[in-house]
Protein backbone atom coordinates (compact mmCIF):
# COMPACT_ATOMS: atom_id res chain seq x y z
CA UNK A 1 0.00 0.00 0.00
CA UNK A 2 1.32 3.35 -0.95
CA UNK A 3 0.25 6.88 0.17
CA UNK A 4 0.01 9.75 -1.78
CA UNK A 5 -0.29 13.73 -1.17
CA UNK A 6 -2.50 14.85 -3.36
CA UNK A 7 -4.12 18.66 -4.44
CA UNK A 8 -7.85 19.82 -4.41
CA UNK A 9 -8.55 22.70 -7.73
CA UNK A 10 -10.29 25.14 -6.88
CA UNK A 11 -13.60 23.62 -8.52
CA UNK A 12 -12.73 20.74 -6.26
CA UNK A 13 -10.75 18.38 -9.00
CA UNK A 14 -8.37 16.03 -7.12
CA UNK A 15 -5.20 15.82 -8.20
CA UNK A 16 -3.32 12.44 -8.94
CA UNK A 17 -0.08 11.81 -9.32
CA UNK A 18 1.88 10.02 -11.76
CA UNK A 19 2.21 6.45 -9.87
CA UNK A 20 -1.41 6.76 -8.16
CA UNK A 21 -2.38 6.65 -12.37
CA UNK A 22 0.10 4.23 -13.33
CA UNK A 23 -0.58 1.81 -10.33
CA UNK A 24 -4.44 2.20 -11.01
CA UNK A 25 -4.38 1.65 -14.61
CA UNK A 26 -5.78 4.81 -15.49
CA UNK A 27 -5.47 7.86 -17.87
CA UNK A 28 -6.87 11.22 -18.91
CA UNK A 29 -10.76 10.68 -18.97
CA UNK A 30 -10.65 7.10 -17.12
CA UNK A 31 -13.58 6.90 -15.00
CA UNK A 32 -13.06 6.08 -11.51
CA UNK A 33 -15.24 5.02 -8.45
CA UNK A 34 -15.14 6.68 -4.90
CA UNK A 35 -16.21 5.45 -1.76
CA UNK A 36 -16.38 7.18 1.28
CA UNK A 37 -15.57 5.70 4.81
CA UNK A 38 -15.64 8.37 7.59
CA UNK A 39 -12.67 10.71 6.71
CA UNK A 40 -11.38 8.26 3.93
CA UNK A 41 -12.05 8.66 0.82
CA UNK A 42 -11.00 4.87 -1.14
CA UNK A 43 -10.23 5.21 -5.68
CA UNK A 44 -10.91 2.22 -7.81
CA UNK A 45 -10.51 2.16 -11.24
CA UNK A 46 -13.97 1.66 -12.88
CA UNK A 47 -15.05 -1.25 -14.90
CA UNK A 48 -15.38 -0.76 -18.72
CA UNK A 49 -18.47 -1.91 -20.19
CA UNK A 50 -16.29 -4.54 -22.48
CA UNK A 51 -14.68 -5.59 -19.00
CA UNK A 52 -18.48 -6.14 -17.23
CA UNK A 53 -19.44 -8.05 -20.40
CA UNK A 54 -16.69 -10.27 -20.52
CA UNK A 55 -16.59 -11.27 -17.05
CA UNK A 56 -20.57 -12.46 -17.38
CA UNK A 57 -20.71 -13.36 -20.82
CA UNK A 58 -23.43 -15.58 -21.54
CA UNK A 59 -23.86 -14.95 -25.62
CA UNK A 60 -21.92 -13.50 -27.92
CA UNK A 61 -23.86 -10.90 -30.70
CA UNK A 62 -21.99 -8.95 -32.86
CA UNK A 63 -22.79 -4.70 -33.02
CA UNK A 64 -25.07 -5.50 -36.18
CA UNK A 65 -27.28 -8.15 -34.36
CA UNK A 66 -27.23 -5.82 -31.23
CA UNK A 67 -28.65 -2.91 -33.58
CA UNK A 68 -31.13 -4.91 -35.25
CA UNK A 69 -32.24 -6.70 -32.19
CA UNK A 70 -32.21 -2.91 -30.40
CA UNK A 71 -34.74 -1.65 -33.65
CA UNK A 72 -37.01 -4.08 -32.99
CA UNK A 73 -37.52 -3.62 -29.91
CA UNK A 74 -37.66 -0.01 -30.44
CA UNK A 75 -40.82 -0.29 -33.19
CA UNK A 76 -42.52 -3.20 -30.94
CA UNK A 77 -42.55 -0.06 -28.02
CA UNK A 78 -43.70 2.15 -30.08
CA UNK A 79 -46.39 0.04 -31.82
CA UNK A 80 -47.46 -0.51 -27.64
CA UNK A 81 -47.47 3.21 -27.21
CA UNK A 82 -49.64 3.88 -30.26
CA UNK A 83 -52.25 0.83 -29.35
CA UNK A 84 -52.58 2.39 -26.12
CA UNK A 85 -53.35 6.04 -27.54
Amino acid sequence: MSENLLKVGNKGEIYTTKELRKALGISGGSWVKAEVHGDAVLLRKAKSLEELLEKRRIASISVEEFEEFSLRLQRAAARKKKAMT
